[in-house]
């Protein structure tokens, strides 16, 4: 498949007989194609100036392109400069109001029949081009008019066969319309597509740049009037060049060359390798492809092979030495199937410089024009010369971070290459096979960088040891790992130290974790252990042994009777710190006051009353929120909100402790409800089964609903059952409805009911069960209304329903 792999920045010509015009800067980089299927096509249309990008750095890839941008495209394609759309000041298209800017690129396309219009007079600038307009427009471009004999039936289709015929259609996605990513990527496809011209009869004959008919002609060739070379980039060409060519260094192909034979563009043909070879007799040997892991057989020889050490070419007759096993090498080759047929180039890249970018390495880009302790290249203006090394990772040096992995590839001249790891990952180390192969963090693989790339000195590899631990991982350039951190030896997480043994087993302590649960842990070490203190809460970490190993927290304690939490996220009172603030994700730990601890929430911490027991909190490592927060229990039993159910099974099982207890399971305030309760007997009769029936007094005699209590651990202490008390609480007894404004409101017989905006609504089935019910209501339906908070507003909260007909 052909390749189109770089472009000179906007070239400035017209057709015909005008001179070209280069410019001599790089190409600044998009912020967001990497990875993206088009990138490629997208930032050559944006080298040559056929599409542009945001001053933001984005290009937008995704953003839909109209007619007019299009037209704006192929005629930039095509190489047409201002000076010469100058002369389409006009057009008879009658509908480019608004698009005053277009004119010229509409009548440039009209006028070469490139973009026909509707057929009545209109170009349809502002609608959104579609994939079959746009590769016909290609086509017309490259001299595909009405009449080839080429073009079989009717358009769309026959336009599409043959786009399809000449890869037009090539990772273009199957969509109807065409976004920028698409419109770049069919361009990108026409480029190198040879051009043809049609004459009256519909005789269709390819056009060639030479009179032995062997370099066909095509936009390249014609629009940028280039000539081409065949051979290898760094080898046969390469030091003149205005595009950027490291980055193809060692690639065979064809180089295009203006007049002044500067490399402005070049179209590789060949297939590039990296791995390693299987034996170390000759560059004969089979060749194993490092991500891959597939083996190529070899049958090339050594001669005219070209060999490459970090970019700069060392010999171009044959290398010079054996080929070692266990070194990466780059190979360009010619590749069918599983067979290398002959090497143009051996790339070796050894890594110069290494590690975690500092901001002081990134200062000195700047300062010393160096990075990493190695120089750039400089330009005849002692600037950094940017088209002397390949920038691989971001798009520049800009958006290299502190901590991004960084390698520096140098020559003899300075740098070459710079590559750039800007990903991290944190999860659980499993499934190891060995440090050479590969190993998962979560549920993705990686391989460890230093056992691959050539001559890392400060990379850290991730053995069998750190199976089971979390770390964060900085991932390089090529996604492998290069070094990590043991986050699980962090302070990261919160307890409350229930006991510290003092004779007997050594260093051992019993902690209640933030789930609630009660761990005994051993300390890794005498120093560690003496920071564990029974009776406070504290902020630790575990090796890969499962040891304490790091301790860490400030605390803070209020007395009884002093302490007020005036909301989720403020206390007054403590010693300390008289209005503290309370993180998002506090821990609240609860105690009796003797042996007993649990976990709750802050929104169950009573608000706006004093403490009846002493108060403990933890503070983050900044000192400046509360992470972790010990309570009395019996200061714990606010709800949030009321909490009222459905319960559609209640029955006995065993609680920790091993007491009798129900679990109740069914919904509350819309949500599942699925909790234990402190005893038996709390809901009537175990718990009532709704019947299914549009009878108004057995389905009303059928449902119950529940007021719960719930204490700090979320254990139901109390059930009420939910009547009218001619309060606060009104209820509307099993009634049918003769209509219904959706979820607004119902009407019966004798009334109309406003539901609340939030109104929870459960459906009985024909099981016997409740279900959330999220639909509209309709004539027919039997309902049973609520309104719990009836003093203070008319609209009904909680609906139980049995639907229409059933």
């Amino acid at each position: 498949m052909r390749k189109v792999l770089s472009f000179v920045l906007v070239l400035s010509l017209v057709l015909g007989s005008f001179s070209m015009a280069f410019a001599a800067t790089p190409t600044s980089g998009l912020s967001d194609i990497a990875g993206i299927t088009n990138e490629e096509a997208i930032q050559v249309n944006y080298d040559l100036g056929i599409v542009t990008g945001n001053p933001d750095g984005t290009f937008l890839p995704e953003k839909a392109v109209n007619r007019a941008e299009f037209a704006a495209m192929i005629t930039r394609a095509l190489a047409i400069p201002d000076s010469a759309l100058a002369g389409y000041t006009t057009t008879s298209f009658k509908d480019t109001t608004g698009y005053g800017w277009a004119v010229p690129y509409l009548a440039f396309c009209q006028s070469k029949g490139i973009l026909l219009g509707d057929g009545a007079g209109n170009a349809m600038p502002g609608r959104t081009i579609n994939t079959n307009e746009a590769v016909t427009i290609a086509l017309r471009a490259i001299g595909y008019v009405a009449n080839s004999s080429e073009l079989v039936g009717v358009w769309p289709s026959n336009y599409v066969t043959k786009a399809q015929e000449l890869g037009l259609y090539d990772d273009v996605a199957k969509v109807t319309n065409v976004d920028k990513a698409n419109a770049a990527q069919i361009i990108y496809n026409t480029l190198t597509v040879q051009k043809v011209a049609v004459n009256s009869d519909g005789q269709t004959n390819s056009l060639w740049d030479n009179t032995a008919k062997t370099i066909p002609t095509t936009l390249l060739s014609s629009g940028l009037n280039c000539t081409s070379e065949k051979g290898v980039m760094g080898s046969d060409f390469g030091d003149d060049a205005i595009i950027n060519v490291q980055k193809y260094t060692g690639q065979y192909g064809t180089a295009y060359l203006n007049s002044d034979d500067e490399v402005v563009a070049f179209i590789s043909d060949c297939t590039g390798l990296v791995g390693t070879f299987k034996a170390t007799a000759d560059w004969k040997d089979a060749f194993n492809t490092t991500d891959a892991d597939v083996d190529y057989s070899n049958n090339t020889t050594t001669a005219g092979i070209d060999y490459f050490n970090n970019g700069e070419l060392v010999t171009s007759s044959a290398p010079t030495a054996a080929a070692s096993t266990g070194t990466e090498y780059v190979l360009y080759a010619d590749v069918s199937g599983k067979k290398i047929n002959k090497i143009y180039s051996v790339m070796y890249w050894e890594v110069t410089e290494d590690d975690l970018v500092t901001a002081a390495d990134l200062k000195d880009i700047d300062d010393d024009q160096s990075f990493m302790g190695v120089d750039f290249i400089l330009d005849d203006d002692d600037e950094i010369d940017y088209n002397s090394f390949t920038l691989v990772g971001v798009a520049s040096l800009d958006d290299i971070k502190a901590d991004n992995v960084v390698y520096v590839y140098g020559d003899s001249d300075g740098i070459r290459k710079i590559e750039v790891g800007t990903a991290t990952v944190e999860g659980v180390v499993k499934d190891f096979k060995g440090e050479t192969k590969a190993f998962k963090i979560g549920d993705k693989s990686y391989k460890n960088a230093k056992e691959i790339l050539n001559d890392l000195d400060n990379a850290s590899n991730i053995t069998d040891d750190e199976v089971g631990d979390t770390v964060k991982a900085y991932i390089d350039a090529r996604g492998y790992i290069y070094s990590f951190d043991n986050i699980d030896d962090s302070a990261n997480e919160v307890a409350y130290v229930e006991a510290k043994a003092t004779t007997g087993i050594d260093r051992q302590v019993r902690l209640t974790l933030a789930d609630g649960s009660s761990k005994v842990f051993s300390a890794k070490d005498s120093a560690t252990f003496a920071l564990l203190n029974e009776g406070t809460l504290i902020s630790y970490g575990l090796n890969s042994k499962g040891e304490i190993s790091n301790v860490s927290g400030t605390t803070t304690s209020g007395v009884a009777g002093s302490v007020t939490f005036s909301s989720v996220s403020v206390v007054k009172g403590l010693a300390t710190t008289p209005n503290a603030v309370i993180a998002s994700n506090v821990v609240v730990f609860t105690t009796d006051g003797i042996d007993d601890y649990g976990v709750t929430t802050i929104d169950k911490v009573n608000k706006n009353k004093e403490m009846t027991g002493n108060v403990q909190a933890l503070f983050n490592k900044d000192g400046n929120k509360i992470i972790a927060l010990l309570v009395d229990e019996d200061d714990a039993k606010a709800s949030a909100n009321d909490v009222y159910a459905v319960a559609n099974d209640v029955y006995s099982t065993p609680n920790a402790d091993g007491d009798k207890v129900q679990r109740a399971e069914g919904f509350a305030n819309g949500a599942s409800l699925n909790k234990l309760t402190d005893g038996t007997g709390y809901f009537v009769n175990g718990g009532l089964n709704p019947t299914y029936t549009s009878t108004t007094a057995t389905f009303a005699g059928s449902i119950q609903l529940y007021k719960l209590e719930l204490d700090a651990n979320d254990v139901i202490t109390k059930t009420t059952p939910v009547t009218d008390n001619g309060t606060d609480i009104d209820v509307v007894v099993a009634t049918t409805l003769e209509d219904a404004d959706g979820r607004n409101s119902v009407t019966d017989a004798s009334d109309m009911y406003a539901l609340a905006s939030n109104v929870v609504v459960y459906e009985v089935n024909s099981d016997g069960d409740y279900k959330v019910f999220t639909g509209s209501f309709k004539q027919g339906d039997v309902v049973q209304l609520y309104n719990i908070d009836a003093d203070d507003n008319d609209e009904y909260d909680i609906v139980i329903l049995c639907r229409a007909g059933r």
